[in-house]
């Protein structure tokens, strides 16, 4: 969930004291801060630990996040080149990204909001799924003809990991 702080001031006036003096009756005001925290909840969309949230369990506490646009996230390069990308990667104060599975790239496409995730049509996508042939992974198309919104016509296919892809990174929290 996330947490948000708000702070209330409230002022108190009290007595400090009587004077044997018969001075009269002191006061003072004294400010209190408190810090009050409320959950609010999470939704798909929502910007939150380093992304945009595509995923969330049953509770609306913990899920999955897709990073928006960073650098090298246009470029097409092999698997392996991919993968030491994620690996080296530090994006918006985290460094536990990694490379989406297949149905994960498909739920993120699912939700039709290109305008947070950013993909280019025309483009091949890796994934961190083995294909059936040895050395292979899955890679998830995104032909000229999908819609902007989403890519609802895109697909998915095998190939050697020697073939140039784009990327995208995502995180668990």
């Amino acid at each position: 969930m996330k947490k948000v702080v708000l702070q209330m001031s409230l002022v108190l006036t009290f007595a400090v004291g009587f004077s044997s003096c018969g001075e009269g009756e002191k006061s003072t005001k004294k400010e209190v801060t408190k810090k009050v925290e409320k959950e609010i909840p999470l939704k798909i969309g929502d910007k939150y630990e380093g992304g945009y949230i595509f995923f969330l369990d049953f509770d609306g506490k913990h899920g999955k996040i897709c990073a928006p646009r960073f650098e090298g996230d246009g470029k097409e390069v092999i698997h392996s080149e991919a993968v030491v990308g994620v690996k080296n990667l530090k994006l918006n104060g985290y460094s536990d990204w990694r490379l989406p599975s297949m149905d994960e790239l498909n739920t993120i496409l699912n939700l039709k909001r290109n305008d947070l995730f950013g993909f280019v049509c025309e483009s091949g996508y890796w994934t961190n799924d083995k294909g059936n042939e040895i050395g292979d992974y899955w890679i998830k198309h995104i032909p000229s003809d999908a819609s902007s919104d989403g890519n609802t016509y895109s697909f998915g296919g095998e190939y050697s990991p020697e073939f140039s892809c784009r990327y995208k990174v995502v995180r668990d929290f």
